[in-house]
């Protein structure tokens, strides 16, 4: 292999069937123009510090339940305070209502309540989780 004329130049190119390399190119992609090189030695300085071990050999398997959960969760707040446009669950009287079970909601109900930005918004999240 032939030495490097220039110790700080470097080629990448990402493999596009990889998703963490997608996920890369992508936030470089974000980056202003002279940026890039700075966001990467920013990144590569903070991995080091954190000890440099890489779980890219074994990514992170995505509990599609747990998110799931967290969801109605979510949504179930929003709806006992009356965030978010949802409508406010049947028996609720002042602060005080009764113990609201967001499974006993259909999902075509929680999704003709939501805002297209809200939905947005959940189907942007849930995109995330599944790039992982």
């Amino acid at each position: 292999m032939k030495e490097k004329k220039t110790d700080t130049k470097f080629t990448i190119l990402f493999n596009h069937d990889d998703p963490v390399h997608v996920q890369a190119a992508d936030v470089l992609n974000r980056q202003p123009q002279r940026g890039k090189a700075h966001y990467i030695a920013q990144a590569i300085v903070h991995f080091e510090k954190l000890g440099g071990s890489s779980d890219a050999q074994h990514p992170a398997q995505i509990d599609e339940q747990l998110i799931e959960t967290i969801a109605r969760k979510m949504v179930q707040e929003m709806q006992m305070t009356g965030v978010g446009g949802l409508p406010v669950p049947v028996g609720q009287v002042g602060n005080q209502s009764e113990t609201f079970n967001i499974s006993n909601v259909s999902d075509d109900d929680l999704m003709k309540s939501m805002s297209e930005d809200e939905m947005k918004n959940v189907m942007d999240a849930l995109d995330m989780f599944r790039r992982k």
